[in-house]
């Protein structure tokens, strides 16, 4: 994991000293803050004059634990912090960069949580308050708190302070919550899919025909999942269409449990798809992803597969990656998979070794032809 920067560090420090009365510590957290925002490229700060008031550091005065008599009789006025004089918007951009880069969200509570920053003093509360960026990506997993009541109140918080923003949000539920307990938050999640744009859900399939209401027009990525194995293995009549109305929905991950028999997204329109499948599963969703440029996923094959009938040909799809999953699969399985693709624009097949098993002679051509391409680019 990479070191913290020396903006994170500074404002980490700044918030053990929440009072602002108390100046030193404040005043050297705060001339690191500067110090380190004011090298950044395109800073707010570098607009600042270096005279400015807002670089003066006043001299520590013990305040925390003095009441107004004693204040008065020791001739102390109180200092304001220099916190308090750096403008409103420097600050509030300071905020957005010490959070995770969007649309990647933060942790709801805690030291990286813009409501951390919100808790130093009341200044920088008005500040974060009102800096809708700081609550536009948002991280809910069910499975780590008791209290969904606590947590619903706080999504209520961040959807109110974030304004029209387009939201990034993961919302993830355990093996042991069951369905009822994210139907308040797919609910309230819902009457803002308008502005919904990176979504990550992974949930019980008995949650999901909740997300078949309303346009989504900002959407750009989704991940998409189950967190039991009753939805790969469920039967259903017919499957469950979402999210057809994401017209720039263009990539889409899917994680552990997914089936494609059973949900149903507009592949028609993806250009990039990602994930762990068995590869008969791949193969359903391959043949309706007809503008497909990349495809990357981890295969398992069953031990008794059924023969993969001829997929029509993918004339876009130039990158293909495929690793093999904890059942590694057999040579013929392997043939029979890549046997019933045509991708007449590869540039890129990047397998791991014991994916293509034994059958030498496959992995020969794919290699002579992915040889043969790379000259013609470089041409």
């Amino acid at each position: 994991m990479a070191d913290p920067s020396p903006l994170s560090k500074a404002l980490s420090f700044l918030g053990e000293f929440p009072e602002v009365e108390d100046t030193g510590n404040t005043s050297r957290a705060l001339k690191h803050v500067v110090d380190a925002y004011s090298s950044e490229p395109g800073s707010l700060l570098n607009r600042v004059e270096p005279s400015s008031s807002y670089f003066c550091l006043p001299i520590a005065v013990p305040l925390r634990n003095m009441v107004g008599d004693e204040r008065q009789k020791a001739g102390v006025l109180p200092v304001v912090s220099p916190v308090l004089r750096i403008p409103n918007e420097v600050t509030s951009e300071i905020f957005t960069q010490f959070l995770p880069a969007y649309p990647e969200p933060p942790p709801i509570n805690g030291p990286r949580s813009p409501s951390f920053l919100a808790g130093i003093c009341r200044q920088w509360r008005d500040v974060a308050v009102s800096t809708p960026s700081l609550w536009r990506a948002i991280d809910l997993d069910l499975s780590e708190t008791k209290d969904h009541q606590q947590l619903f109140r706080l999504l209520e918080t961040w959807l109110e302070r974030c304004g029209n923003c387009p939201l990034s949000f993961i919302l993830m539920t355990g093996e042991y919550e069951g369905e009822a307990a994210a139907v308040p938050f797919i609910e309230a999640l819902v009457r803002h899919c308008c502005r919904w744009q990176h979504v990550k859900l992974v949930l019980p399939y008995e949650n999901l025909h909740l997300l078949v209401k309303g346009d989504m027009p900002a959407l750009r990525t989704l991940g998409l999942g189950s967190n039991t194995k009753l939805f790969n293995t469920m039967s259903i009549t017919a499957p469950l269409v979402v999210f057809d109305h994401a017209p720039n929905l263009h990539t889409v991950e899917l994680y552990t449990f997914f089936n494609p028999f059973c949900i149903t997204l507009p592949w028609s329109q993806l250009t990039a798809l990602s994930g762990r499948l068995y590869d008969s599963e791949l193969a359903e969703i391959l043949r309706h992803s007809v503008k497909l440029e990349q495809c990357r996923f981890t295969l398992h094959t069953p031990a008794h597969s059924e023969p993969i009938a001829v997929i029509p040909p993918l004339t876009r799809l130039r990158a293909l990656h495929l690793t093999s999953g904890d059942l590694s699969p057999g040579a013929d399985d392997t043939a029979r998979l890549l046997a019933a693709l045509t991708l007449p624009a590869l540039q890129t097949f990047t397998p791991v070794e014991p994916f293509l098993g034994t059958d030498t002679a496959l992995a020969r051509r794919l290699e002579q032809r992915n040889t043969i391409l790379a000259r013609r680019c470089a041409a």
